[in-house]
């Protein structure tokens, strides 16, 4: 898997989450502030991993975090979800090594870029969807 099919992953993620709102919206005050103070870790390490990577840096730290914030949504989004997307998810965007390892094999400019934007696009839709939780 490389850097754009986890950020491919990561905006379809979002975009599900989005298209769930109102099911999520639904459900009680705290579950649903604990979705979006997750959604809005995640938002904001997705930032800082591309800036780190924009400078050439290595977000080994941002990606481990990445990680662990993405398995504690998983647990929260039990009985929003069904099983099977729970576990398809898991699968293809849980696992810190695999994301660090891809993060860096990109050589191409243009693949980088797409993928960048696709992150970007990821976070802010993360975002919009915790403020959305929030009212």
């Amino acid at each position: 898997m490389g850097y754009y099919d986890i950020a491919k992953n990561l905006l379809e993620f979002a975009q599900n989450l989005l298209n769930l709102g109102d099911s999520i919206a639904k459900k009680e005050l705290e579950k649903r502030l604990r979705i979006a103070d997750y959604l809005d870790k995640i938002a904001k390490c997705i930032d800082d991993i591309v800036a780190l990577f924009e400078r050439g840096e290595k977000p080994y730290g941002g990606c481990g975090e990445l990680d662990e914030y993405l398995r504690s949504i998983f647990d929260t989004l039990q009985g929003v979800f069904s099983e099977d997307d729970i576990e398809r998810y898991e699968r293809v965007l849980t696992g810190g090594a695999l994301a660090r390892g891809a993060l860096f094999i990109v050589k191409d400019a243009g693949s980088k870029e797409i993928a960048q934007g696709t992150l970007e696009d990821a976070a802010g839709r993360f975002r919009a969807l915790a403020n959305r939780l929030r009212i």
